[in-house]
């Protein structure tokens, strides 16, 4: 039960297979605004790009998918964020 309220607690969506997900990558890192540098990492079960100011996924199979985008600005301040999907 736990495992499932951590997953719910982080951003979350669910998505067909062959579907693309488009995310406006400014909704998840608000204040960030002196030239920020966008990163992926721990890709789970697809593929993310960041093209301009849209993050897109699309899955490689059904079930969990997930990933982490960390935001760097010129400032040096930065975060890292979980992006979930159940893909059906």
């Amino acid at each position: 039960m736990d495992n499932y309220l951590d997953w719910l607690a982080q951003p979350h969506y669910f998505i067909n297979l062959k579907d693309k997900k488009v995310l406006a990558v400014a909704d998840f890192f608000k204040g960030y605004d002196n030239k920020p540098v966008y990163t992926f990492s721990e890709v789970k079960n697809g593929e993310v790009n960041l093209k301009g100011k849209e993050i897109q996924f699309m899955a490689s199979d059904k079930g969990f998918a997930s990933f982490v985008i960390t935001v760097k600005d010129a400032d040096g301040d930065s975060m890292s964020r979980i992006i979930n999907f159940f893909v059906k």
